[in-house]
């Protein structure tokens, strides 16, 4: 007996546009933007709270995942795969804050 997994229209239709933009199709990968955009800039923004750097830091993960898209084996993990570059940028724009507060800290001290 083995167990069939549904998926909703959305989820098949989702990993079919990246399928396609894997493959090179400029169309739809201006549609996996379309789809996915709001969903990247939320997320950052809950991480950041800073509109501007989030749009910054989203703009360079799409760079990632562009370039990255022809690797990726399962069209279906798209969505957590990409989450990971978007949350993966933000950690190191936090990071690169946190640094820059420490060296004005300590170039203050002195």
């Amino acid at each position: 007996m083995t167990a069939s997994i549904e998926q909703s229209p959305k989820r098949i239709v989702d990993a079919y546009v990246v399928a396609c933009a894997r493959l090179g199709d400029g169309a739809a990968r201006n549609q996996l933007v379309a789809l996915y955009q709001k969903r990247f800039l939320r997320h950052a923004y809950r991480l950041l709270g800073d509109a501007e750097q989030t749009r910054d830091v989203v703009q360079d993960g799409w760079v990632e995942i562009l370039r990255g898209l022809p690797k990726l084996r399962d069209d279906r993990a798209f969505p957590a795969w990409a989450f990971r570059i978007i949350t993966r940028r933000c950690a190191r724009y936090i990071a690169g804050q946190q640094q820059t507060r420490k060296t004005l800290k300590a170039m203050s001290d002195e």
